[in-house]
């Protein structure tokens, strides 16, 4: 019976711990998107929807935004929510041709 408790208590406590690496407050996490929008010179993308999403601080989110302002992009990556705000952790992107 001790044991049972053990292996139970373990369970939920690698739950928490690995809890798909997502805190608390993040409302969903690592949901992998891609979009196209605009870079703002605040180094956010928005997207064509109207969505606005800070860029996370990965080497391909900075390449993005220090050098594409004001430049249409199909942006990958994933998106987590905190507090409201949605952030954008970028793997992939593309400048897309002016219109």
């Amino acid at each position: 019976m001790a044991v049972a408790k053990s292996k139970a208590l373990l369970l939920v406590l690698a739950m928490l711990m690995f809890g798909i690496g997502c805190r608390p407050a993040v409302v969903f996490c690592g949901e992998q998107v891609t979009l196209t929008g605009e870079i703002n010179d605040s180094y956010q993308v928005v997207a064509d929807d109207g969505q606005t999403y800070e860029v996370a601080d990965n080497e391909k989110g900075n390449e993005l935004v220090l050098n594409h302002i004001g430049e249409r992009v199909k942006v990958s990556g994933s998106v987590e929510e905190e507090d409201g705000v949605k952030i954008l952790t970028v793997s992939s992107f593309e400048i897309l041709p002016g219109e």
